[in-house]
């Protein structure tokens, strides 16, 4: 199914280029799937050079699937419990190190399992960020990838974000390094590097004030950058991997606000308010565009809340800025790139019946 995303009532966008969107949707056929997810990863198989989305079921399994095709590829049952090759506490989120292994992440230890759903490895994560960070910062830190579905540098590093888990009652900013390098040798031996990304200065606007669970940024890896920005700004900011510099660029939107200010804290306040929620900002070199989408919040009817994709050029130019409906129309969430082509799937299915749909917008030059 393809159409045209146009309706100059609702937004506007350069004369120079329109909106195709195409649906896709996957049937797993007889294997049973509880597609409701938010977990999800995405990388290039090994064995065929084929893209693949891999995300965490409802019940916790790594389904498979090629979205470009349109294919259900297979599940991976993860092997929980209290057995010697299993997973005995729960499961956070994931990402593949490979086809056939998988790093698994959980509290207070990681784990590395096969593509049989068995633990290789168990990590204690929580006495390496001990070691790495000791008294210098607050005490209560961990790492995720859940704010990412690409980081992976190469076949042997990744970048986690550093968080802190509890955020009730903080009145300050983070005060310590936004991401570290893992490293994973071929013994998956495990190292921590801090990298040195820190909250932006130019974001501590007043004192005793929190941008609570916004603080965390979304991020990915691309041709060797960090790329990464927050919920409550349009800027986006590129890291070098290569030679440690940091870049920006304030991709400015005309359908909601550009900042969303911290709040001062409160006795039960432990978020701020976003007037616009900005998503992944996605880069795409080789063609010289970035892609980010954000959702004009409605207050008093969050059904009227109002997603847009903003394109620009890697210089920051927008080429054009396009509605892609209110919630009451359809909810889309987990946007990505694939081939130059920024997708997105639904909330749901929400059932074992319903297939996985995706939506791939292209841009197409008049």
């Amino acid at each position: 199914m393809v159409f045209t995303a146009c309706n100059p009532g609702d937004f506007r966008q350069a004369l120079n280029y329109e909106l195709e969107v195409e649906k896709k949707s996957i049937a797993f056929g007889d294997t049973i799937v509880s597609p409701v997810f938010s977990l999800f990863s995405i990388e290039n198989s090994a064995n065929t050079d084929r893209p693949q989305h891999l995300f965490l079921d409802r019940l916790k399994n790594i389904v498979i699937t090629d979205p470009v095709e349109a294919i259900f590829i297979r599940k991976i049952a993860i092997k929980t419990g209290d057995g010697p090759n299993s997973i005995s506490s729960g499961i956070n989120d994931f990402f593949p190190l490979s086809d056939s292994t998988f790093l698994i992440e959980s509290f207070p230890s990681y784990y590395i399992i096969n593509d049989s759903g068995e633990t290789l490895k168990k990590i204690d994560i929580l006495s390496k960020l001990n070691n790495l960070f000791g008294d210098k910062y607050e005490d209560d830190l961990y790492i995720t990838s859940s704010m990412s579905h690409v980081p992976i540098i190469n076949q042997n590093e990744y970048v986690l974000q550093v968080f802190r888990p509890n955020l009730q009652m903080k009145a300050d900013y983070p005060e310590y390094p936004l991401f570290v390098k893992m490293r994973i040798d071929e013994n998956l031996r495990v190292e921590l590097i801090p990298l040195d990304i820190f909250f932006p200065e130019e974001f501590k606007t007043q004192p005793n004030s929190t941008y609570a669970q916004h603080e965390r940024p979304k991020y990915n890896i691309t041709d060797n950058h960090i790329v990464f920005g927050f919920g409550f700004s349009s800027k986006v900011f590129m890291y070098n991997l290569a030679n440690s510099t940091m870049s920006s660029l304030d991709l400015k939107i005309e359908n909601g606000t550009n900042f969303s200010p911290p709040e001062p804290i409160g006795t039960t306040q432990i978020g701020n308010t976003l007037f616009t929620s900005f998503d992944i900002p996605l880069i795409d070199f080789e063609n010289d565009k970035i892609f980010r989408f954000h959702i004009d919040i409605n207050e008093e009817n969050s059904m009227n809340n109002i997603g847009y994709l903003s394109v620009f050029d890697t210089d920051g130019k927008k080429l054009m800025e396009s509605s892609l409906g209110k919630n009451s129309d359809r909810m889309l969430r987990n946007p990505f790139l694939l081939d130059g082509q920024f997708y997105m799937n639904s909330y749901f299915p929400a059932t074992e019946e319903e297939n996985l749909d995706f939506y791939k917008f292209s841009l197409i030059e008049k």
